[in-house]
């Protein structure tokens, strides 16, 4: 059966979100939507029909000219519908067909999104929604943003957080990203978990849990917070790195427990390792994670600062257990590349982005892609711990790149770094970003938008020093 349904409205029409208790088999997707919208609303976005197709919510899309002066013949006349018109058939040409794989088994594509999946917003006039990417070859789908919110709830007051939250998902973002460590080392007298009780009472007052997908972490809280502080309110990070308190089992379920408590929760759609624990057998670590995905508390796993080679045995282990192997990789990554004989295990090098070439199952999360603003100042440049890993003629002449360009498209340098980052294809990568402020994060969104054809990526990527 080819379910119909059409909209006559002067807006940008959308899917009725799917209410929280619904189960899948009660969810009926479109296989045609009539869109009768006035020709002339410039608040209508092509990339709104695209993400419905994208993401499965809708197979074909026809706009009938429903509405507007004189009917159908007057809107035929309208200045707005050649354009319009001309703009969406090599739009939806480009698409996908709908279902990816699961077209190719025969008859209609079966719905793919876990419970985590964001149901598309409202647009008001002059905003684009993101983009959707899939996570590893997982079939679920997240904003090709990630949202960071490591500063919420100490550096970022909860009412600014919450704006900026609120912006975030009526942008079209779903992808929210914290951990249980943050933030310990931003506040003296913090022992964390500050950022998770923002985003608990956020998701608690909005009802919207159902709307993001939700990512945090474990195994970098401190077991001493207090004792890693020098004067000055300064952190000791040598000794802080010695007192993590690791992946073994009891921590990880413990650490786990007390996250969906502060996040008001009783899953969360991805838990990272935060950062590698070589102390603790790794078949324990496993273990202990393959347990909380099939307790129903954590959905997928992830890992973070870690190396290629600890990656694959990561992988390996899994594979030969039966245990949900990673889908998501965080690690440091921007436009500039690390200096060369650099030892570091959290910035991505070389033999990294070959290995994600390799494994598209595996997600690139890029923490860090604007490497605190030091793109838009030279003077921010000079001597910021920031710029250490990248210091080199290589990266003098990405940055002379990166200001060129930016002023020939008149935009951030920050916001082009971020749109040639989206715009990766192997590997796949999903920048996260974390600002401070609601006008930072305005500034990161507007990278959404920015479209670089082929010619400008390749110049970015030919670019060395």
């Amino acid at each position: 059966m080819c379910l119909l349904t059409s909209c006559i409205s002067d807006e940008v029409v959308r899917p009725v979100p799917v209410e929280p208790e619904e189960t899948e088999a009660q969810r009926v997707d479109l296989d045609v939507l009539y869109i009768g919208a006035h020709p002339d609303d410039e608040a209508f976005d092509l990339a709104t029909l695209g993400q419905w197709i994208e993401t499965d919510k809708l197979r074909i899309g026809v706009v009938t000219l429903t509405r507007g002066e004189g009917g159908a013949a007057g809107a035929a006349r309208s200045s707005g519908l050649r354009p319009f018109l001309a703009g969406l058939r090599p739009f939806l040409a480009g698409l996908r067909p709908s279902g990816g794989a699961c077209a190719a088994r025969g008859g209609r594509p079966g719905r793919r999104h876990a419970p985590g999946a964001v149901p598309l917003r409202h647009l008001e006039p002059g905003e684009r929604t993101m983009k959707v990417v899939e996570l590893g070859n997982t079939g679920q789908k997240v904003s090709q943003l990630s949202l960071g919110c490591m500063l919420m709830g100490t550096l970022t007051s909860e009412e600014e957080s919450r704006q900026m939250l609120d912006r975030y998902l009526d942008r079209g973002g779903n992808f929210l990203d914290t951990a249980n460590c943050y933030g310990w080392f931003l506040r003296r007298g913090s022992h964390g978990g500050e950022s998770e009780a923002v985003l608990g009472r956020w998701l608690a007052q909005r009802g919207n849990r159902g709307q993001v997908f939700l990512a945090t972490k474990g195994a970098a809280m401190v077991r001493t917070p207090d004792a890693h502080w020098r004067e000055g309110d300064e952190v000791d990070w040598t000794s802080a790195r010695r007192d993590f308190e690791g992946a073994g089992r009891e921590t990880l379920e413990r650490a786990l427990e007390a996250s969906l408590r502060r996040l008001q929760t009783d899953y969360v759609d991805l838990y990272y390792v935060h950062v590698d624990d070589r102390v603790t057998p790794l078949d324990e670590t496993l273990e202990a994670l393959a347990r909380l995905v099939k307790a129903g508390k954590a959905r997928f796993i992830g890992w973070s600062n870690v190396r290629t080679w600890r990656l694959e045995r990561i992988r390996q282990r899994c594979a030969a257990e039966g245990w949900p192997a990673p889908v998501a990789l965080q690690q440091q990554h921007t436009y500039l590349r690390r200096r060369q004989g650099l030892e570091h295990a959290s910035i991505v090098d070389d033999e990294q982005l070959d290995y994600l070439r390799e494994h598209p199952d595996l997600t690139l999360v890029a923490y860090s892609p604007i490497l605190k603003g030091i793109y838009d100042s030279a003077e921010k440049r000079q001597g910021h711990w920031a710029m250490q890993p990248y210091l080199g003629s290589d990266s003098d002449a990405r940055l002379a790149a990166v200001a060129a360009i930016a002023r020939r498209l008149d935009v951030l340098p920050h916001q082009l770094v971020l749109a040639w980052l989206m715009h990766q294809r192997a590997p796949r990568v999903v920048p996260l970003v974390g600002p401070r402020t609601l006008e930072q994060l305005e500034q990161n969104l507007r990278a959404v938008s920015l479209s670089l054809s082929p010619e400008l990526c390749a110049e970015l990527d030919r670019t060395s020093g």
